[in-house]
């Protein structure tokens, strides 16, 4: 047999099972006789699939186009066509135009085919949705580096807006804390002007309390039912959120030269200056590591670690105004 009636003769079998198929009583690939070659060749290409318990034979959609089962088949642009569009718009536009080419073929066969309108009118939306996507350029990465696709490289931006929920955080934080004392004169009421570098030094505290956790794998002491270094992340979102809160309130005061600098302030700097450090080699290969070894850490819901912590805090003794003025009571 030579090959063009080897192809005839596959195109053959190919409509033979796609007809069983759509009256639902597929053939079974092994009672095939003679055709097994074929149709593992047919699996090869993609033409047909074979069920590996029902040994059920189904032809797809492109062995349907290689048998020449599929009518109205869509146009092209034309080679013509598509020349004179190449030099006056984008690579991106001219993909949407050659989909929705597709999409007016798609609705030319609609008219000719009326019983087939409802699958074609979903054919028709896919094309459409899909020339759309390409005008946003969803459907190449921005970028290549050393032949690895490095996806949406220019533009993370995932649509999701946070602005409402952190501003309910922060406000909610910044209240629970006035009404703590935290930011009024424990001896008058008074209101109190806190200083800026120790409120961003309690900061580095928690960090610091993060680290020893995570070092220790050690539960947390206040909520045992977490892991330390959450709740201590916790604490830090915490923090941040009471700054936060005090630049909304516009209750935060600006930098002084007085040289009775903060305590809080004074160690603080010490930590500046190891941050520019840290800096200044971030873009150099000093900055690499070796490769972790360790472990993933279990999953933490550390969302629902704050709120645990904010509930304790509410409660705490050690918070309480009549505490925080004894001799060894918390200031800050």
């Amino acid at each position: 047999m030579n090959i063009p009636e080897h192809r005839e003769h596959v195109r053959e079998l190919l409509k033979h099972a796609a007809r069983a198929q759509d009256a639902e009583a597929p053939l079974k690939s092994l009672a095939q006789e003679g055709q097994q070659d074929d149709i593992r060749a047919l699996q090869v290409f993609g033409m047909v699939k074979v069920d590996d318990v029902s040994d059920d034979m189904t032809v797809t959609l492109e062995g349907r186009m290689f048998a020449g089962l599929l009518i109205g088949d869509v146009p092209d642009f034309g080679p013509g066509k598509l020349a004179e569009m190449r030099g006056s718009i984008t690579e991106t536009e001219l993909a949407a135009r050659y989909l929705e080419s597709k999409v007016a073929g798609v609705e030319k066969v609609m008219k000719e085919e009326p019983n087939m309108r409802d699958q074609l009118q979903w054919i028709g939306r896919i094309l459409k949705n899909t020339a759309d996507e390409f005008r946003q350029q969803m459907h190449v990465p921005a970028m290549m580096i050393e032949g690895k696709v490095i996806p949406y490289n220019d533009d993370n931006e995932t649509g999701v807006k946070h602005a409402a929920n952190l501003l309910l955080f922060f406000s909610d934080v910044g209240e629970r804390n006035v009404r703590a004392g935290w930011w009024s004169e424990l001896e008058t009421g008074e209101p109190k002007k806190r200083n800026v570098g120790e409120l961003l030094m309690l900061m580095v505290t928690e960090i610091v309390e993060a680290y020893d956790a995570w070092r220790d794998h050690a539960p947390d002491d206040k909520l045992p039912q977490h892991p330390g270094f959450g709740v201590e992340m916790g604490d830090l979102l915490i923090r941040a959120g009471d700054l936060c809160g005090a630049a909304i309130r516009g209750d935060l005061v600006g930098p002084s030269d007085d040289p009775k600098a903060n305590p809080g302030e004074k160690l603080f700097r010490k930590v500046r200056k190891i941050a520019h450090r840290y800096e200044a080699i971030r873009k150099t290969p000093e900055a690499v590591g070796p490769p972790e070894t360790a472990d993933f850490l279990p999953v933490m819901d550390i969302a629902a670690m704050v709120d645990d912590k904010l509930a304790f805090n509410a409660h705490r003794p050690d918070h309480k105004i009549e505490a925080r003025l004894a001799e060894d009571g918390k200031r800050t």
